[in-house]
């Protein structure tokens, strides 16, 4: 991995990897374990573990996840592709991991263990089948990183586009506050906790430098479901009829007429940038968005509709690429990618995996 990484050893992963060792040593010969220098919640190969005796030994990589859900799970898979790491050799620990984690888990062919004993192990060489459950535990509190402000809406906004557009984090603080849209005091705390966590560093020249980029990344497309997205929706609305393009064409339409700025994102956005995916539903962000345009488009309130209409809360949404050739304004790719990862379908994964490697790799891996 490219990203700059701490070389102080974080206590909550010690604690984590100690303890689910100790987990497997109930049924696995554990000949040594070997704790990377970098062992850092959630950023990559934190330790190597060989179990066995003699000939029947065998290496796995350790990765430690303190908190994991399904949008950490797929983005982790991802991960997982695009680095080339066989699933066969590594070994996930967690603090727990509940019914559906454990699902997911085994549904992937992912190695794990938890601290409370539950564990998913096979492989050959030596033949090992492991399946425990049931044993009852609490996902306890979320790392601190993730209870952070920088993980609350106003952070998650700068973050994106300072992520987005790195050189970004030298701008005047009213210059992102504007380009985020966010309050100017929100700048302020936002960036010396970047700074606290060690993920701004000062240049010689006095420049910042955005740094644990993949890091963050990850943080901020977890949080995306859970914190920002929620507080971005303005209407959930329904079509007469069901067919994506010609609701695409009308709103592009209105937004014309009306000098709305709009993007899309979601699963009209991922086929734009794939060809992988057939859209079904309609997510796009909306400038100034109001109920006149829903009346014009003839698109009614519906909890359960196939419109989301989402915030515009940024200029840096609307994503600039020459080389793509699509007639409608789309939103970044990396809003689209966790867009996508919120949908939580398999297609929807598969079609995140695609984007990642051909827009995002710089972030992921």
């Amino acid at each position: 991995m490219s990203d700059n990484r701490p070389t102080r050893q974080n206590p909550e992963a010690r604690i984590i990897l100690e303890q689910c060792v100790e987990r497997l040593r109930k049924y696995l010969i554990i000949a040594s374990m070997q704790a990377h220098d970098h062992l850092f919640l959630d950023r990559g190969i934190d330790a190597e573990l060989v179990i066995g005796a003699d000939a029947g030994q065998r290496r796995l990589l350790v990765e430690i996840k303190q908190h994991l859900s399904s949008v950490s799970i797929a983005h982790f898979l991802n991960q997982l592709a695009l680095r080339g790491i066989d699933k066969k050799d590594l070994l996930v620990c967690t603090n727990y991991a509940n019914h559906s984690v454990i699902e997911q888990l085994e549904t992937a062919g992912i190695n794990f263990v938890d601290t409370f004993g539950n564990m998913g192990i096979e492989f050959n060489n030596p033949r090992t089948i492991i399946h425990i459950k049931g044993n009852k535990g609490v996902a306890g509190a979320k790392p601190a990183a993730q209870r952070s402000r920088l993980m609350q809406p106003s952070g998650l906004k700068v973050l994106f586009m300072i992520l987005t557009q790195p050189d970004a984090i030298n701008l005047p603080y009213r210059d992102i506050a504007a380009k985020s849209g966010v309050s100017l005091g929100s700048v302020g705390w936002i960036v010396r906790e970047l700074k606290s966590q060690g993920n701004v560093l000062e240049k010689k020249s006095g420049a910042l430098e955005l740094t644990n980029r993949i890091e963050l990344f990850r943080r901020w497309v977890e949080a995306y479901s859970e914190q920002l997205r929620p507080k971005i929706v303005l209407r959930t609305l329904v079509a007469p009829r069901l067919d994506t393009e010609e609701m695409v064409a009308n709103l592009d339409k209105i937004a014309t007429n009306n000098q709305m700025m709009w993007a899309l994102t979601g699963k009209v956005a991922a086929d734009a940038f794939t060809h992988h995916l057939i859209p079904n539903k309609l997510t796009f962000f909306a400038k100034h968005w109001t109920q006149d345009c829903e009346r014009e488009l003839r698109w009614a309130p519906s909890e359960r509709g196939n419109i989301v209409v989402l915030d515009m809360f940024s200029s840096s949404i609307l994503y600039q690429n020459k080389l793509l050739n699509y007639q409608y304004p789309l939103a970044h790719p990396a809003l689209v990618y966790a867009e996508l990862l919120s949908e939580g379908t398999d297609r929807e994964r598969e079609t995140a995996a695609i984007l990642a490697k051909d827009y995002l790799l710089d972030l992921v891996i």
